[in-house]
């Protein structure tokens, strides 16, 4: 939960530092319980040398960076535009802008709508600074292309941008924009996971070796879609190689991106991934592993072992009953939700709408957070060690999405007419 808001123009690493220990100190809580800095990328969060995370690290030795992935899959979209020949971003930019103040235009626009038989649907803004924007914006003007492109490029159409009419009359920004689309497409569902209140660190060695496959693949295979692919045929072999070049060195550079944060902390997040598969299959060893990494304090190495065991004996005999283990999941979360309701006087609107969301899922996947939290709560004896390690482990967070809605949620909360 939100312990605290600070609104303050100095937004130097001292100065933010100063004010989260603040913050947390008046709170009543332990910077020793303090597992990881969760903030975006730059360096004033997360730099190296002088940074909010190294000045927190000084006083915890064993904090973890919460890199933020969402952040790092759109900057790197961003970074490796550069490798295409069209400027697709201006060029989206450019399109909506046409538009977007103009009810004559709109108008001239909804002829050629109804000329293709074709229901108006209005171009999707593209914002630089908003995580999926650019994928909907390119999945929206290629559901409609057309007619825009048939307005754009109509010569009675004095007044239209002679970049947009050239863009638009070229099939190589077309060639591009499949291509975008089609990989926008892996990297958007990759994101949208990240968003997800209950992903964590212990999910990301799976999802972004998870996407780092799949564009490996198309790299490989020199793949990028059916009608990116349709494209590439009709033009001359000089444009069709020239684009496929710039298609995976896109993808190249897209990686290596990615591959410049995960690379650093590979080894721990490949560690507390094999809690993310739940218990059957965890090991000792794996166990091991985790603490060697992580150097949580307190912990008892010779009773963590019996606690683990007694958790495989109850997964065991939890297993064997003739109800499945899902509905015995759901079963033990209703009723935590029950009591959690008549311990609380009230009620966060914006984790029922997630909630509500999230409920579609949960009724269909076995969440290994929930899977651990039922097994520490039904087994016989109590599990302190395991109990902490879980809890050290679950919460290092995957992204900073949550933080970045709220500031979405203040924006209409304190707009400038409200907070007069």
């Amino acid at each position: 939960g939100i312990i605290d808001l600070i609104d303050d123009a100095d937004e130097s690493a001292t100065n933010t530092f100063e004010n989260l220990e603040a913050a947390i100190k008046k709170s009543g809580l332990s910077l020793e319980g303090l597992t990881s800095i969760g903030a975006d990328n730059t360096n004033v969060n997360m730099g190296n040398t002088h940074s909010v995370y190294t000045l927190f690290h000084d006083q915890v030795e064993n904090l973890f960076k919460g890199n933020c992935y969402c952040h790092i899959l759109h900057n790197g979209v961003k970074w490796v535009h550069q490798q295409l020949t069209v400027d697709v971003e201006k060029f989206l930019m450019m399109a909506y802008a046409r538009f977007s103040r103009s009810a004559k235009r709109v108008q001239e626009l909804k002829s050629y709508y109804e000329f293709y038989e074709n229901d108006f649907q209005v171009l999707i803004k593209h914002i630089k600074i908003r995580w999926l924007s650019l994928y909907l914006s390119i999945d929206r003007l290629l559901l409609v292309y057309k007619p825009v492109k048939e307005y754009f490029t109509d010569q009675s159409n004095r007044e239209t941008p002679k970049e947009l009419e050239k863009n638009f009359q070229s099939e190589e920004t077309l060639c591009i924009l499949t291509f975008l689309h089609h990989i926008l497409f892996e990297i958007q569902k990759t994101n949208l996971e990240l968003q997800k209140k209950s992903i964590t660190a212990i999910d990301l060695y799976r999802i972004i070796t998870s996407i780092q496959y799949k564009l490996k693949q198309r790299l490989d295979a020199s793949f990028f879609g059916i009608q990116c692919r349709n494209l590439l045929n009709r033009m001359s072999s000089d444009t069709s190689a020239e684009l496929q070049a710039s298609f995976k060195r896109f993808i190249l550079t897209f990686l290596e991106y990615i591959d410049k944060y995960f690379s650093q902390n590979v080894a721990f997040l490949e560690a507390i991934g094999h809690f993310g598969y739940g218990i059957e299959n965890l090991t000792w060893n794996q166990v091991q592993k985790c603490i060697e990494i992580t150097k949580i304090k307190g912990l008892n190495e010779d009773d963590l072992f019996n606690e683990f065991t007694e958790l495989k004996l109850t997964f065991e005999m939890i297993q064997k009953k003739e109800v499945p283990l899902l509905d015995q999941i759901q079963f033990f979360l209703s009723n935590e939700g029950q009591e959690e309701i008549r311990n609380s006087s009230t009620t966060s609107i914006h984790q029922s709408e997630s909630d509500e969301e999230d409920e579609e899922e949960q009724t269909k996947v076995i969440r290994s957070d929930q899977l651990w939290a039922m097994l520490l709560a039904v087994n016989a004896t109590p599990t302190p060690n395991m109990k902490k390690l879980i809890c050290f482990l679950y919460s290092i967070p995957a992204s900073n999405a949550y933080v970045e809605s709220i500031f979405s949620d203040m924006k209409h909360l304190l707009s400038d007419s409200r907070n007069r």
